[in-house]
């Protein structure tokens, strides 16, 4: 006599209540950061962009991060592992690295939702600058 067994033989269907789930990754959509022309006054974005700048307010104040990336530098920035590691290097080639430190102080939560911040700013200034490139050349 076989042991009894759980699994369907292979003529046998897999009944929906018995497929393995699979959870999807979860999806969600970026707010963009907005984009401003002058510095705002009383109540600021936590985060927004002003020219080639994010500026992220922190519990230590207000940081500015460079958003530009020199194409002398693009290269090697390219060959640094981990997102901070290379923002930092970003920001020491910007002449940015007291915000290094700063970022170094803050809280370790803060820290990296201002790397990711910068990181999604980066491509937000980028898409733009590229859309506006393609739309000139229509026009």
């Amino acid at each position: 006599m076989s042991e009894p067994t759980t699994e369907p033989t292979p003529d046998e269907p897999i009944a929906v209540d018995e497929a393995p789930l699979v959870e999807a990754s979860p999806r969600f959509e970026l707010i963009p950061i907005e984009v401003l022309d002058e510095r705002p006054g009383a109540n600021p974005p936590k985060f927004y962009i002003l020219g080639s700048d994010l500026v992220a307010q922190t519990d230590e104040g207000q940081l500015t991060l460079s958003l530009r990336i020199k194409s002398k530098n693009a290269d090697k920035f390219d060959n640094i592992e981990g997102r901070r590691k290379r923002l930092d290097a970003i920001l020491e080639a910007n002449n940015q690295k007291a915000v290094s430190k700063t970022l170094d102080e803050l809280d370790v939560i803060d820290t990296g939702e201002i790397v990711q911040k910068w990181y999604q700013a980066w491509d937000q200034r980028n898409e733009a600058r590229l859309g506006e490139s393609f739309r000139s050349l229509s026009s």
